[in-house]
């Protein structure tokens, strides 16, 4: 399957395996091919899609085969050339890293979640899924609270913003402790509540917010503050 290309019309594009392709010979033998005119050789994938010389390198990572960069061009090649075959070389060495890369930080980030002996989670993933577990238990409990029309966000870690359409400060600050007391398992919330003008930026009317929640921390937390 063409995962990218820069001609819109081949990205998605699916090579049968049973087709006669030079991505695909060079998909299955590891090596690179060339046509100088793969139309008049044959190859009626390429001529499908208006290519004359084709160059195919395979992109190899620890001796297996995972992909093929394919080069059009639409004129015949009589050779392709030192130049540009040590940079069609260069490119599929370039992607090659890469997805060793991606491929040693997905195993790492595996192993640092799983014990070694067991193969199951070990205690700092289960740390991780109870507090991610904690985190929607409160969202469901605060949904659960809320009027329709008002909105309930994540905005990072710990920190959630609620959004109460039409509602005084003071009815939005007894809206919030009801959620303050919602909070399961016995977790603690702290919030600060801050009222819109009409005509203030949204990014100081959470800062004024944000300060009220300090100011809740700072006074023993488990309580709501009014900026």
């Amino acid at each position: 399957v063409a995962s990218g290309a820069s001609d819109p019309a081949l990205r998605g594009l699916q090579i049968p395996a049973g087709a006669r392709s030079l991505a695909l010979e060079a998909f299955r033998s590891g090596t690179p091919r060339f046509s100088p005119d793969a139309p008049a050789q044959g190859w009626a994938l390429a001529s499908r899609h208006g290519a004359r010389a084709v160059a195919t390198q395979p992109v190899v990572v620890d001796g297996r085969c995972i992909g093929v960069l394919s080069v059009f061009w639409d004129v015949v090649r009589p050779q392709l050339g030192v130049r540009t075959s040590r940079l069609l070389g260069l490119l599929v060495h370039e992607a090659a890293t890469a997805f060793a890369r991606s491929a040693l930080f997905a195993r790492l980030a595996q192993q640092s979640r799983t014990d070694a002996l067991t193969g199951v989670l070990n205690r700092r993933a289960l740390d991780d899924e109870l507090h991610l577990a904690l985190l929607k238990g409160a969202c469901a409990a605060w949904s659960a609270v809320l009027r329709g029309g008002d909105v309930l966000a994540r905005f990072g870690g710990e920190e959630f913003v609620v959004v109460l359409p039409g509602c005084a400060v003071s009815d939005a600050q007894a809206l919030v402790d009801r959620l303050r007391i919602s909070t399961p398992s016995g977790q603690t919330c702290s919030a600060g509540v801050a009222g819109w003008d009409g005509a203030e930026a949204a990014s100081e009317l959470i800062v004024r917010a944000d300060q009220a929640l300090y100011r809740a921390k700072a006074r023993g937390r488990d309580m709501v503050c009014v900026a």
